[in-house]
């Protein structure tokens, strides 16, 4: 028998029914800094109706529980490519300069303009790539531009 194309769904929305949500996290080595909990499956066990196939973990352990040294690295790229196409630049970025709009100051480096404005560089780079409007109310763009 082929399983439906939503069934993760159907079986999560069906524990969740069942036993409620989860409320916490089973991992003895949790620092306890989440506070939203979910139902992770064990591995080497199948999504099916079967409470005792998960653990109750938070959504930090949980992501480190399922992921492969390899998928670290897959997402870690791509969250960096994602949010900051900087970040993934190293040196070079650090070879563009920033303008803060409303001060009219030019900064070397991102990581320049976010210890001055007590932020960080992936937050700064954001603004100056369009991805986010301002930090801070501050407008902010690449000084070569």
């Amino acid at each position: 028998m082929k399983t439906p194309k939503y069934y993760y769904r159907i079986v999560h929305d069906w524990i969740n029914l069942h036993y409620g949500k989860a409320t916490k996290c089973e991992n003895p080595l949790c620092k306890g800094k989440s506070k939203t909990f979910e139902y992770c499956l064990k591995k080497g066990k199948q999504h099916e109706r079967n409470i005792e196939n998960y653990f109750q973990f938070c959504r930090s352990c949980h992501r480190l529980y399922d992921m492969t040294p390899e998928s670290k690295v897959i997402i870690s790229g791509y969250i960096a490519g994602k949010f900051n196409e900087n970040l993934k630049l190293g040196p070079i970025a650090k070879q563009k300069r920033i303008l803060l709009i409303d001060e009219n100051k030019i900064f070397d480096s991102g990581q320049e303009l976010a210890t001055y404005l007590g932020s960080n560089k992936a937050s700064v780079y954001m603004v100056a790539n369009g991805k986010r409007k301002s930090l801070y109310g501050h407008k902010i763009r690449y000084a070569d531009n």
